[in-house]
């Protein structure tokens, strides 16, 4: 890589080469240089993606299941309390049943 500096008072040019390998890299070297592919450096990035994704992924599998333990125990109590409330429904329909069967008063759900 080239750099100039210039002086200000008679505009004279410095040129300074920074070498590579000890030798002098031309335009075109330089531009194969930084397209050069870098595979530590895919993988390295590759990994970390594959990290983060696996916590992720962990985490929001803890945080579903989570959620779905909690639903699940809810709707079981629901339906525990809509069973009782058809039972208790039930003994009052047979009550009102056996009243007017005996004469007595009717009874009024």
């Amino acid at each position: 890589m080239k750099i100039v500096v210039k002086t200000h008072k008679n505009n004279f040019e410095v040129c300074y080469y920074i070498f590579d390998g000890g030798r002098k890299m031309n335009k075109q070297q330089r531009i194969r240089r930084e397209k050069k592919f870098n595979l530590p450096l895919f993988l390295i990035t590759l990994g970390m993606l594959l990290i983060m994704f696996t916590v992720g992924l962990v985490v929001g599998t803890y945080i579903a299941s989570d959620n779905i333990e909690k639903l699940a125990t809810e709707n079981i109590r629901k339906q525990r309390l809509i069973e009782q409330q058809k039972d208790r429904i039930r003994e009052l329909q047979l009550f009102k049943q056996q009243q007017e069967i005996k004469g007595g008063q009717p009874f009024e759900i």
